[in-house]
């Protein structure tokens, strides 16, 4: 049975890491908030990640390409399961 794709997936996350930032956390849960209303009005799910290291199938170092991969991998599943027209990403920090 083939769905019909929804409009869009957002995906968001933050992972504490002991070195670097330190505060990202605190930054993500204060913006969180406007990426949870701006889903509800518009009718997208919302994916919120804490832990990129664990999920990957690589050894990156850097929390930027495990996003990506992450990203990459949905978007296989969402086409093939007919899910989702589009899958974006939006940085802890950003407000909406």
């Amino acid at each position: 049975m083939n769905l019909s794709p929804r409009k869009c997936l957002v995906v968001t996350g933050a992972e504490d890491q002991s070195s670097g930032d330190s505060k990202i956390l605190e930054v993500f849960e204060k913006t969180l908030i406007s990426k949870v209303k701006y889903c509800q009005k518009h009718e997208y799910d919302l994916l919120v990640l804490n832990n990129f290291k664990n999920q990957s199938r690589f050894k990156h170092k850097h929390t930027g390409f495990l996003r990506i991969e992450k990203c990459l991998e949905l978007a296989i599943v969402a086409n093939i399961e007919q899910t989702y027209e589009y899958i974006f990403w939006i940085d802890a920090d950003a407000l909406i």
